[in-house]
């Protein structure tokens, strides 16, 4: 693969009418940017190369799936590709619906470098997104507006259920709930390589049984870190405790069993708040966890059980020359 476009991991109901009162110039603008393109020949090849990899790398790479499907799945994405050019997004998109077949969190796509790098403007707001009721629910903004919790009906005349819906073939991931999580984390991208809307954004929301249309600029990728970044949550490189809901509901998310006196130090910082605070729900997501180090949860059992526990009794091992 030349291009690293992707890389392989293993270990609203729009109102017409309002619209017509938009004062934002360039909603609904697409091709935002002058886009790269990639030629019809180098998409398909990158293609070939994607199933080949998979096979060579991968230890089971249809074990949720048939190869046949694969195959046809694979066959029929290329067919698509009849101009003589591709934007790397639209080949971004036709990559991921084929890594999201394997139903493998670890063999995914990453989205292109160029739309971060180009400064684009972000969706203003975070959320968090409900799939069963097909919501998307604010918990930040950066327009005071827009307050936390409401819930979006559409963005630029795009509906919420088919934007979650859309997305999900786009995500790669063991279960569905472990899809739904990672579009909460690259939202704004989805948006863009799906719809093209990347600068200015009309947000229709239902707060309190009232639905209003607000029209906001985009933020740029600083702004939308910060946006993200609650003033009560505590994190680090591996480890992140999230407050929701004026601090009721703690997220405590770490993606590695690694650096135990950091971890430590991450534990009493994060269960201090959760006194402070009178949290009354702990949610511990492991699902992007990759192992390591038991002691880690040896540390974390001591603070959530309640009464004595061993892990195991007996280790056993086996060396050969």
């Amino acid at each position: 693969m030349n291009r690293k476009n992707y890389s392989l991991f293993l270990g609203v109901l729009f109102l017409s009418a309002l619209s017509a009162m938009n004062p934002l110039k360039n909603i609904g603008q697409k091709a935002c940017f002058e886009e790269t393109l990639i030629s019809k020949e180098e998409a398909l090849s990158e293609i070939d190369t994607l199933k080949k990899y998979i096979e060579e790398v991968h230890p089971n790479p249809y074990n949720y799936v048939s190869k046949p499907l694969i195959y046809s799945e694979f066959e029929k994405i290329k067919s698509l590709i009849i101009n003589d050019s591709i934007s790397i997004y639209k080949h971004y998109n036709n990559v991921s619906k084929l890594m999201g077949l394997y139903n493998d969190g670890h063999t995914f796509a990453k989205f292109p470098r160029e739309y971060y790098r180009l400064q684009q403007k972000f969706l203003p707001f975070k959320a968090t997104i409900n799939d069963k009721d097909k919501e998307i629910l604010i918990q930040a903004s950066s327009d005071s507006t827009i307050q936390e919790g409401s819930k979006v009906i559409a963005v630029n005349g795009i509906h919420t259920e088919q934007l979650i819906d859309s997305s999900v073939d786009l995500m790669s991931g063991e279960t569905k709930e472990f899809k739904i999580k990672r579009i909460e984390y690259t939202l704004s991208e989805l948006f863009y390589s799906q719809f093209g809307f990347c600068r200015s954004y009309e947000v229709q929301i239902e707060s309190n049984n009232k639905q209003s249309v607000h029209y906001v600029q985009g933020i740029d990728f600083k702004s939308y870190k910060r946006l993200k970044n609650n003033p009560n949550d505590i994190s680090t490189n591996n480890y992140s405790a999230k407050f929701l809901n004026n601090g009721k509901v703690c997220i405590i998310d770490f993606n590695s069993f690694r650096d135990l006196a950091s971890f430590k130090e991450f534990l009493i910082k994060t269960f201090t708040k959760i006194s402070n605070l009178n949290t009354e729900h702990l949610i511990i997501d492991i699902r992007d966890n990759s192992g390591g180090n038991s002691q880690l949860g040896d540390e974390l059992f001591q603070y959530i059980a309640n009464k004595p526990f061993n892990q195991y009794y007996k280790s056993l091992a086996k060396s050969g020359k």
